[in-house]
Order: structure tokens, then C-alpha cells, then sequence
């Protein structure tokens, strides 16, 4: 490989962890546009609007998950830094795996009824056969929590490559099983069937190619050491479902409320205008994910300034790529609507679909600050949180029945900046001192 080539990715930042990272959700960006089309021509605009509120809908799991997977990855992220923590890890992977258990079960038994509620009485004469599409593709969602755990830990011990290794196989044995089913008629079961696969290849997959190191943590673990949950991992993880929560109230009530009010044909357009918006977000906050457990060791050695460095680094990589991404679609949106081709039916209007892009730069941003504060083992962000989350929730309820998407998309973007970017940029300089003032900084 030549110097130059070597220097590039250097340059960009993309070392292998990155890279494996960008592969995966290059992937979905570059399969999107695949099955974009494919769900144009299979599903009608009504089977469209309940394929996307499916995934809203399926967002209620944060409810049960409660933010368990990052607060893991950053309590190992500290921990490795300390030679003989394999048995207070081995505790926490434990504890952790019975949580997602019982996460799962919880799933099934909550969120089955509850979708099935808000489709009947939403949907009432739609000629489309949802209920045991629903019911599967929630099984097989809950499933596919069994692995989060495992993945968390092993982040957390700095095999972020390797994760991703195995996300990039799932993401592409779901993608080709999604536009299989697609083609065979399967509509709405497709979901289902996807995910389906994409657990299977997960816990498959997973157990195959990192299982040493997960026997490893089982082995080290000892009966005298046993982590305490309620003081160790609960004080940020609390922290972190609030968030979670209003995440879940702030972006995935979008479709519900669009769905209920205007008609799933609108949901539809909404639904996959914002697909495509955060599948370039995706790819985008590939450049921070992918450090979170790196900032939490520099943290835990105090290496502010490295820590800051690569911080700044790559926080404008991701903002950098999102806004490339996200002006390239909405000119793409454009072109479509004014050569009239179908496919600009299926999506918001051009100066909807720049609302959304607008907003998910601001969300690119905020992401980023939160990441770098959470490897400290705080989240000050969430009192702000629940601000914009109940912001954001009334100008959803507000604007949504009478302007629809534009007007969810206005609200959308007003209340991120309002009550997002200008608070959390002032939060996030004050606790950066703050952070660093013990040591004389």
C-alpha cells in the first residue's frame, strides 16, 4: 500500500474499528436506495405507512432496555484500565444478562398488545393484514436483545472492531433476507422474517467468532466479588433512561401521530424520509460511536488533552459527513420532483425533507457532545433531555393533526434548537471545566 494510501484514512480518522463501523452502515446507505425502491413497488402507500410505524412502535422496548447496554459499555470501558477487574466484569456481564432476559420477556408481553391496540383503533378500515406480522416481528426483536449484552462488554473491552464485524454480517444477511421476502410477496411479514435472521446470525455469529473471549469473562468471574448494581451502574444508568426515554418521545412519535391523524399514506412518506435521514446520521456518528470506549479510558487516566484532541477531531468528521450526506438527498428529493418521477410520491416534499435534514445535523451535534460527557460516567444532559423531549412531544401533538409532516418536521427542528443545540452547547463547555478543575485544569 502506498504512503498516500496509508495517509488517507489516517487523515479521516478511520482506523479498523471505524472502518468496520463505516463498512456496516455504508452498507445500509448503500442498500438503502434498493430497498427504498423495493418497498415503492411491493407495499402499497398504506402497507408503507404501517411498515414504518412498525419500527416506531417497536422503539417502546427503551422502556424496558432502559439504557442498560451503554452504561455496561462504559462501567468495562474504566474498568480494563485496572488489571485485576476481570471478576467485577464477569459480575456485571451476570447481572446484565439476566436483565436483558427478563427485557425480553417483558417485550413480548407488553408491546404485542399495546401495538396491536393502536393499529385497531387507528386503522379501522384498512385492508391490510398486520396483527401476526406485528406479533412476529416483536418476538423477533426480543430475541435479538439476548445479544446486546455481550456485545456491550466486549465494546467495552475494546473489541469495537469485532463487534462491528459481526453487525456488518447481520446487517447484510437482514438486508438480503428484507429484499427476498419483498420480491416473494411476504409484505408486511418481511420485517418479521428479517429480524428473524438478523438474531440468529447475531447470537450465531457472535458466540462463534468472540466466544473465547466471553468464556474468558465467565471464567474469571468469583463468588466473593460481586458488583453492586444499585451503586455502581444505576446512578448513570437511571440517567441514561430518562434519556432514552424521551428519545423515544421525541423521534419515534413522529409516524404514530402522523399514522393516527393524517393516514398511514402520509406516515409512509414521513417514514421513509426519515429512513433515509438517519441512515446517513448512521453512518455519520460512525466516527464517535466507535470511540466511546476510548474516551472512557483516557478518561480514567485523566488524558485530557489526548482526550480532547481526538474529541474535536472526530465530532467534526461527523458533523462534517452528515451534512454532506444530508444536502446530497435533499437535491436528490428535488431533482425527483421536478422530473415527476414516482418515486418523489413516496417521500415529503423538498422543503419538508429540509427540515428534517436540518434537524438531524442538529441531532449529529448534540449526539456527539452527549457521548464525550457520558465517558465520564455523567449524563448532564438530562435534565435538557426532558425539556426538549416534552417540548418536542406538544409541538408533535400540537402541529402534527393540523399541518402533518411539515408541520412535525417545523416543530422538529425549532424545538432541537431551542431547547438542544444553544443549551447544550453552554452545558457541555461548563462541564468540560468543571471535569478537568481537580487536576488543576
Amino acid at each position: 500500500m502506498s504512503s498516500l494510501a496509508r495517509r488517507i484514512p489516517a487523515w479521516l480518522g478511520v482506523d479498523r474499528a471505524v472502518g468496520m463501523t463505516l463498512l456496516g452502515r455504508l452498507w445500509l446507505i448503500g442498500s438503502a436506495p434498493v430497498t427504498l425502491v423495493l418497498i415503492a413497488r411491493t407495499l402499497t402507500s398504506v402497507e408503507q405507512g404501517f411498515y414504518y410505524t412498525f419500527s416506531s412502535m417497536l422503539a417502546m422496548q427503551v422502556f424496558f432496555e432502559l439504557g442498560l447496554s451503554t452504561v455496561l459499555m462504559q462501567y468495562v470501558s474504566h474498568e480494563r484500565a485496572d488489571e485485576s477487574a476481570a471478576a467485577r466484569i464477569g459480575s456485571a456481564l451476570d447481572q446484565a444478562v439476566r436483565w436483558y432476559a427478563l427485557v425480553s420477556a417483558s417485550v413480548i408481553a407488553a408491546v404485542i398488545p399495546a401495538g396491536i391496540f393502536f393499529f385497531a383503533s387507528t386503522a379501522r378500515g384498512a385492508d391490510v393484514d398486520w396483527r401476526l406480522p406485528w406479533a412476529l416481528l416483536v418476538v423477533f426483536t426480543a430475541i435479538n436483545l439476548l445479544s446486546v449484552p455481550f456485545a456491550a462488554v466486549l465494546q467495552g473491552l475494546g473489541e469495537v472492531a469485532g463487534v462491528a464485524h459481526v453487525r456488518l454480517y447481520q446487517s447484510i444477511g437482514q438486508t438480503l433476507t428484507l429484499w427476498a421476502g419483498l420480491l416473494l410477496g411476504a409484505r408486511l411479514y418481511t420485517p418479521a422474517i428479517a429480524s428473524g435472521v438478523s438474531a440468529a446470525l447475531a447470537l450465531g455469529i457472535g458466540f462463534g467468532r468472540m466466544g473465547s473471549r466471553l468464556r474468558a469473562i465467565r471464567a474469571a468471574r468469583d463468588p466473593r466479588v460481586r458488583i453492586s448494581w444499585k451503586e455502581e451502574l444505576w446512578p448513570l444508568q437511571w440517567r441514561i433512561a430518562v434519556s432514552s426515554v424521551c428519545g423515544f418521545l421525541t423521534f419515534q412519535i413522529f409516524n404514530p401521530v402522523v399514522f393516527a391523524s393524517r393516514g398511514a399514506a402520509e406516515a409512509g412518506r414521513l417514514g421513509m424520509s426519515l429512513a433515509i435521514a438517519n441512515a446517513i446520521s448512521s453512518v455519520a456518528t460512525a466516527w464517535i460511536t466507535t470511540r466511546a470506549p476510548e474516551y472512557g479510558e483516557l478518561v480514567a487516566r485523566r488524558a485530557w488533552t489526548t482526550l480532547d484532541a481526538d474529541f474535536r477531531r472526530h465530532a467534526r468528521q461527523s458533523v462534517l459527513v452528515a451534512a454532506a450526506g444530508l444536502a446530497a438527498l435533499a437535491g436528490g428529493i428535488l431533482l425527483l420532483r421536478v422530473a415527476g418521477h414516482p418515486f418523489a410520491e413516496r417521500v415529503v416534499d423538498p422543503l419538508t425533507f429540509l427540515l428534517v435534514a436540518a434537524a438531524t445535523l442538529v441531532s449529529v451535534y448534540l449526539f456527539a457532545l452527549a457521548i464525550f460527557l457520558r465517558a465520564h460516567r455523567q449524563d448532564p444532559f438530562m435534565l435538557l433531555t426532558v425539556v426538549n423531549a416534552v417540548a418536542m412531544a406538544a409541538s408533535t401533538l400540537l402541529l402534527g393533526p393540523r399541518f402533518g409532516a411539515r408541520g412535525v418536521m417545523a416543530g422538529y427542528l425549532l424545538t432541537n434548537v431551542v431547547f438542544g443545540l444553544i443549551p447544550g452547547t453552554l452545558i457541555f463547555l461548563r462541564k468540560r471545566r468543571e471535569y478537568r478543575e481537580p487536576a488543576g485544569i
